[in-house]
């Protein structure tokens, strides 16, 4: 995922879910962080496995609260501290 701010559209965020593309809004303040509006294509390959980790990943997104760095891995966390995804620092493609 990218972020990057749009001049009268504020902060942004751009990425890639596994097999679709996805798009929208966020608010970061200190360790607050939300999503969403969010857009996401909806490509064929939403069946199986695949479907059902894209699905959970929008999911999270929409849940996240709040995010922590904790040894070189991201967490996202919902509103009761639980954390909803992490993500593993690695090369941009």
């Amino acid at each position: 995922m990218r972020r990057r701010r749009d001049a009268g559209r504020g902060d942004r965020v751009t990425g890639f879910s596994g097999c679709n593309t996805l798009s929208g809004a966020y608010r970061l303040e200190g360790d607050s962080l939300a999503f969403g509006p969010l857009a996401m294509t909806r490509k064929a390959c939403l069946r199986g496995e695949a479907g059902r980790i894209e699905a959970a990943f929008g999911r999270a997104l929409g849940e996240t609260a709040a995010w922590r760095i904790t040894a070189g891995t991201l967490e996202l966390r919902d509103r009761t501290g639980a954390i909803r995804a992490r993500f593993l620092a690695g090369e941009e493609r």
